[in-house]
Parts: C-alpha cells; sequence; structure tokens
C-alpha cells in the first residue's frame, strides 16, 4: 500500500460507519457492516480484493456469458458481472450470515440475480446437510477444512447437486472459489460432460489442499477438454476455455 492508499485507507475506515461504501472496479461494497474485518476491508480500499479473479473476468465475460458462481462472499464478482450480461447469474454462499450484505451490495448496485444459501456437490449423497465452518474472517470460511482458533460457528448447510443446477440455469461460465472445496467439486470431473460449461475460473489452494492436488485439478480439468490458458504471473488463480 502507497502513502496515498494508506491514507485513504485510514480515512475510509476509521470512519466507516459514516462513509459505509467504497467503489472498487465499478462495484460498490459495503465496508460499514461488522462482519466486514479491518483487513477485508484494507483489501478493499486497496483494491487487492479478488483481485486475479476480477481482472480476468474483466478479459473473458461476456454479455452472453451466464454465470454460476460457487463461493459469493460479498458478491462482488457476481454483481460485476451480472452489470455486464444483466443478472444472469446464480450465485452460492454457504454462510447465510454473508446474505443481508450480499443483497445489500446488489440493491446499491442496482443489479439481481439469484442468491443460494447451498452447497453445491457434484456426485450424489445421502447428506440432508453438510456442516459449514464460519470463521472468522469471512474469505476463510469452508466445508472443506478447519482451521484452528479461526473458526466461530459450524452450521448445516443443504446440498444440491451441480447437474440439477445445469439443467435449471444452463450457466457457460463457472467460478469457484470455496477455500479448498474445489478439491470435493473436481474428485469426479464427470460433471464436466455435456455440461454447458465454456469457461471456469478457480482459485485454487495449495495451503489447504496441497500442491500436488492443485496439479491433479488441472488435469482432470484439461482431460476434460477445456484449455488451460497460461499466465504470464503466478497466482493460484487460473482460467480454462474450451476450444
Amino acid at each position: 500500500m502507497n502513502l496515498s492508499q494508506k491514507v485513504k485507507f485510514v480515512a475510509t475506515y476509521g470512519f466507516r460507519k459514516l462513509v459505509r461504501w467504497q467503489r472498487l472496479n465499478g462495484v460498490y461494497l459495503n465496508i460499514g457492516d461488522p462482519a466486514i474485518s479491518e483487513r477485508a476491508g484494507k483489501a478493499i480500499i486497496a483494491g487487492i480484493y479478488e483481485k486475479d479473479e476480477n481482472l480476468t473476468l474483466q478479459k473473458t465475460f461476456t454479455s452472453e456469458d451466464i454465470l454460476l458462481e460457487l463461493g459469493t462472499g460479498l458478491g462482488f464478482n457476481a454483481i460485476f458481472c451480472a452489470k455486464i450480461n444483466g443478472g444472469k447469474v446464480v450465485s452460492f454462499e454457504g454462510n447465510s450470515k454473508l446474505l443481508p450484505i450480499i443483497r445489500g451490495n446488489m440493491k446499491k448496485n442496482g443489479v439481481d440475480f439469484e442468491l443460494r444459501n447451498q452447497i453445491v456437490i457434484t456426485d450424489g449423497t445421502s447428506e440432508t446437510h453438510i456442516a459449514f465452518n464460519i470463521a472468522d474472517e469471512f474469505w476463510s470460511s469452508s466445508s472443506k477444512t478447519s482451521i484452528p482458533g479461526k473458526i466461530t460457528e459450524t452450521v448445516q448447510v443443504t446440498p444440491v447437486p451441480i447437474r440439477e443446477i445445469f439443467r435449471q440455469y444452463l450457466p457457460t461460465y463457472l467460478l469457484i472459489d470455496i477455500e479448498g472445496g474445489e478439491e470435493d467439486i473436481f474428485d469426479k470431473p464427470a460433471f464436466l460432460e455435456n455440461a454447458p460449461i465454456q469457461k471456469i475460473l478457480l482459485e485454487l489452494h495449495p495451503d489447504i489442499i496441497g500442491e500436488q492436488k492443485c496439479s491433479d485439478i488441472i488435469q482432470k480439468i484439461t482431460d476434460q477438454g477445456f484449455t488451460l490458458k497460461e499466465s504470464a504471473h503466478p497466482s493460484p488463480v487460473v482460467y480454462f476455455y474450451r476450444r
């Protein structure tokens, strides 16, 4: 953070109850809610919140795309895409406490899309609920891992099969940022066969699932007929497309 950014952060974050809204790449986000930590507010004000994902969306997402997002967060990328394609977005967030913030952000930005408090699964399960760990930093919340000393609550969230979402919405663009949950999503990648998905934007989490699992996921996606777009800059965010 340079000096001007630091000054802006102190001025804005210090008075965030009065200055609630911060604009990031054309999207207004509420940084005044108590659920938004100082660290998260700092990332938004500095312009680095979900930076690599959003930069890729700027280059690859079009008005013709239909977005399926797993891991809504604050709704930043979903709102960004909804502004482009007129709201053809369905987004899933396991943390129900974030839903009022997301809906407030949607309203502020004049967009509307399908927002669901469920966990998407790719294979059948007899479970009617899946444990979801809510962390003190909202972006560390996950159904995959529990961070010692960081989890404030564990809730039960209903699962929904991804093929059901495919049939209902016919999404063409799949965006995933679920803190290690990508290992489970791509454990059996056959769900991509004959799927409407043409583009995949994925944040990998080697710190949670390990480097080898990340490499395995990349290989499984390419084996399903997708091409990995090589990046000039090292990043856990990877983008695939069908030729």
